[in-house]
């Protein structure tokens, strides 16, 4: 919930976001199977933060999404490994 709720937080500057992202994989990877309640709230928040365009004309802008971008990747990574060696890859299939 706490990483959920900095995520949404608009104070929060925004080079700390794509670090808490990463968090969901690396928590993935810890818990394996016992991510699953976290799923669906973990891909959506990776759902989002993947969607956010990249500016044209703003260098400090383009790197941050760029670094976003990285971050959706390594959670994406993470959980998908998690799930993986606790053998319930099955869990990601709707979302595919």
């Amino acid at each position: 919930t706490a990483l959920v709720q900095s995520l949404q937080n608009p104070a929060l500057h925004r080079s700390v976001k794509p670090p808490v992202l990463s968090c969901f994989g690396d928590i993935a990877m810890a818990l394996e199977a016992g991510f699953e309640p976290y799923l669906n709230v973990s891909l959506m928040m990776l759902m989002q933060a993947s969607q956010t365009q990249v500016p044209e004309d703003d260098e400090d802008l383009i790197y941050f999404v760029n670094q976003l971008r990285e971050a959706v990747l390594e959670a994406y990574t993470g959980i998908i490994q998690g799930l993986k060696d606790g053998g319930r890859t099955d869990l990601v299939q709707p979302y595919i």
